[in-house]
């Protein structure tokens, strides 16, 4: 998966699986973040009402104004509704004392 937000140039800022072509970008799964609860983010479909193969929606170049990267949690979150389910947590390597073994968790 290449999870993106993209901001288009009418302001709305989406969250996909995202391919580039030549003139346009195909968004697969595409949805917005709205607020839930109190400090909770969820994820709502774009454009609830239409229907959207699952070989996605594309989107014109020339109708997108930014395509990055976004944060670690988020893309976690749309890996666990939109992929596999699984949730793989950062791995990070602990050097103990000796400094001969390492421990990767």
């Amino acid at each position: 998966m290449n999870i993106q937000n993209v901001k288009l140039k009418s302001g709305e800022e989406i969250i996909s699986d995202l391919t580039e072509n030549e003139t346009s970008y195909n968004m697969k799964n595409p949805c917005i973040l709205v607020p839930s609860g109190e400090h909770g983010i969820a994820m709502a479909p774009w454009m609830p009402f239409a229907k959207i193969s699952k070989d996605g929606i594309d989107i014109p170049k020339s109708s997108v104004l930014l395509v990055i990267e976004i944060i670690d949690e988020i893309e976690a979150q749309y890996e666990q509704q939109f992929g596999s389910g699984i949730i793989t947590p950062p791995t990070k390597v602990v050097e103990l004392a000796t400094g001969s073994l390492k421990l990767t968790t």
